[in-house]
């Protein structure tokens, strides 16, 4: 009763939204009211409904060291699509203050986390490439013509 409380006051203060409340719920559980007061203030990663204090949390809580822990699996930064290059920057960033990462490791994490997106064929909104389209075997051309 007291977690409700909390849910419906946290949506109707306009402090973040349903969407990122939810996303909040899923990933935190009962711990969602610590991650929210984990960092300075509530702020999303720039194009993303995901907070900054996730990035904080997952770092200071949950043990996690690497950009794509962080986006594939901690937060849901990379759900189903490429949160952008920009988001990634912004994690890494974060990340990086935190555990001291030089500009070079920095830079190697946001180049693997890139690369594990491009093997799931997550691309940055907006980017078409050639590459991905994959000739489909002629029987399905067929089913679906």
């Amino acid at each position: 009763a007291d977690a409700r409380r909390q849910h419906a006051t946290t949506l109707a203060q306009g402090i973040v939204s349903e969407q990122a409340m939810e996303a909040l719920l899923r990933n935190f559980g009962s711990e969602y009211g610590q991650v929210m007061r984990t960092g300075e203030a509530i702020a999303h990663i720039p194009g993303t409904r995901t907070l900054t204090s996730e990035v904080e949390y997952a770092v200071a809580n949950e043990m996690a060291v690497r950009l794509d822990d962080v986006v594939m699996r901690r937060t849901n930064l990379a759900a189903g699509r490429h949160p952008g290059t920009a988001a990634l920057l912004a994690a890494a960033e974060q990340m990086a203050r935190h555990l001291g990462w030089s500009p070079t490791r920095t830079a190697e994490e946001v180049r693997r986390v890139e690369e594990n997106l491009e093997k799931h064929y997550a691309r940055e909104p907006g980017i078409e490439s050639n590459e991905h389209r994959r000739s489909e075997h002629p029987a399905r051309q067929k089913v679906f013509a």
